[in-house]
């Protein structure tokens, strides 16, 4: 099945999506002369079926062709007889993702586990992704986004996960939810999708765990398993980590605790920073549910590397740490970002764009980020975007606002040292990786490295 004229093969089904700026019905021709031998047609474009031709292909008029993706993705879910875990959430979710999955593939083998490629998590993303999935998978792990109430209800109504987890709620998308609650109840509606026998994996820190546990109670016909975790040593809980270390690279180790008294291991992570414990136990508490065996958990967790963009520290050969957070940015990630930031000996950088999408308080929101890195001690706020401008005020000395990306590299260069890190950090419509691109390109020193 293909929705995309540059990747259809012979035999093909064709799916006509239109979007904002395209529509794949001005394209039936092209996949019909690359071997498609049916289409997935609006009704609305009926008429431009006249014009083609079409020889011996099949048409399937439809009345709303995502709608149609989305029912032929429900069928094809059926035939996946392992579990599938669906993972929601503000932020971290696709590292949660990429975590369970490496669990999996530990536990398994790569060509058993299935799990959302990029940021397929949206109402097309979702659906491609359960297309994807053959009988040779035992296992899938699916990324589920959302801008607005019903998104994540339509999307489990497809996937059917057997475990569900929300990784946290934060102020990030704002404006599609109303409020920070509302994100909370859309988010939520993840654990309105199971049934008898299924798992919902609460993160029992965040402030709306007695939301999701009461809608959960709120369904006694229902006989769910409930797993929640903690990185507070919270006792009430059946996951939860211990003995919290930073290793001298900014990464974690910790011992993870599960309902089993007598099942406790050391974890080492391979990422940076703090708030990916808690990641961890989230990936944890779903290969639990899973029933994969705690060694398991170990090696896949150690084994995960991170995803490009997402704090990724790049070794181009400069002698400067250069961390490259731009895949996107919430005031929550944000704030993590900084932390990992401070974690990291020698002088600090933040480069900072624009954050997206949050509604009548982007201006307070911004103007939170400058105090927060000044109160972590940041040594220096670099920004560009015009609603930046509120974290350099708030910052104060120490921070600069440049108009251009050119004139925010090169009052970069002139400050960089072999003792400094530079973090840098926005939005995908801020288009901060020009930054990252223009200092990878940085002088010719071999030793770029993340401790010293």
């Amino acid at each position: 099945i293909s929705t995309d004229t540059r990747q259809v093969n012979p035999g093909d089904l064709f799916v006509a999506l239109a979007g904002e700026n395209y529509d794949a019905h001005d394209y039936l021709q092209e996949a019909v002369d690359k071997g498609a031998k049916a289409l997935v047609v609006s009704l609305g474009a009926r008429q431009k079926l006249k014009s083609l031709a079409l020889g011996s292909v099949s048409v399937w008029l439809v009345a709303d062709t995502v709608v149609a993706l989305g029912q032929l993705a429900q069928y094809q879910r059926r035939f996946l007889n392992g579990t599938l875990v669906a993972i929601t959430g503000s932020c971290g979710k696709t590292t949660v993702k990429g975590m369970l999955a490496n669990v999996f593939i530990a536990a398994f083998d790569a060509t058993k586990v299935f799990f959302t490629l990029g940021n397929f998590n949206n109402h097309i993303g979702v659906p491609l992704s359960l297309l994807a999935i053959s009988d040779k998978h035992e296992c899938a792990v699916i990324e589920m986004g959302a801008s607005g109430p019903g998104e994540i209800k339509y999307l489990t109504s497809i996937a059917k996960p057997n475990i569900v987890m929300v990784n946290n709620v934060l102020p990030a998308h704002v404006e599609g939810f109303g409020s920070i609650d509302g994100i909370a109840a859309a988010k939520g509606e993840i654990y309105q999708s199971l049934v008898s026998g299924d798992t919902a994996v609460v993160n029992a820190d965040s402030d709306y765990a007695s939301l999701w546990l009461n809608g959960l109670a709120a369904q006694p016909d229902k006989k769910i398993n409930v797993i929640q975790y903690s990185v507070k040593n919270n006792e009430a809980v059946q996951i939860q980590a211990n003995n919290i270390c930073k290793l001298k690279n900014g990464c974690y180790e910790f011992t993870l605790l599960t309902s089993d008294p007598h099942s406790k291991i050391n974890i080492q992570l391979s990422v940076l920073g703090a708030h990916n414990i808690a990641n961890a136990l989230a990936a944890a508490a779903c290969a639990n549910a899973a029933g994969i065996h705690i060694e398991n958990i170990k090696a896949g967790l150690k084994n995960f590397k991170g995803d490009p963009g997402r704090l990724e520290v790049i070794d181009s050969g400069q002698d400067f740490v250069l961390i490259n957070d731009t895949y996107n940015a919430s005031p929550g990630s944000v704030k993590a970002a900084i932390d990992i930031l401070m974690n990291v000996n020698g002088d600090s950088i933040l480069v900072l764009g624009d954050m997206a999408e949050l509604g009548d308080e982007s201006e307070s929101m911004h103007a939170e980020i400058g105090r927060y890195a000044l109160e972590k001690n940041v040594n220096r706020l670099f920004a560009i975007g015009e609603k930046t401008k509120q974290a350099v005020e708030s910052f104060g000395a120490g921070a600069l606002h440049f108009s251009s990306f050119d004139a925010l590299v090169l009052a970069l260069i002139k400050i960089i040292s072999a003792d400094t890190t530079v973090l840098v950090k926005g939005s995908r419509s801020a288009r901060m990786e020009v930054v990252n691109d223009s200092l990878k390109t940085l002088g010719d020193a071999t030793n770029a490295r993340l401790a010293r």
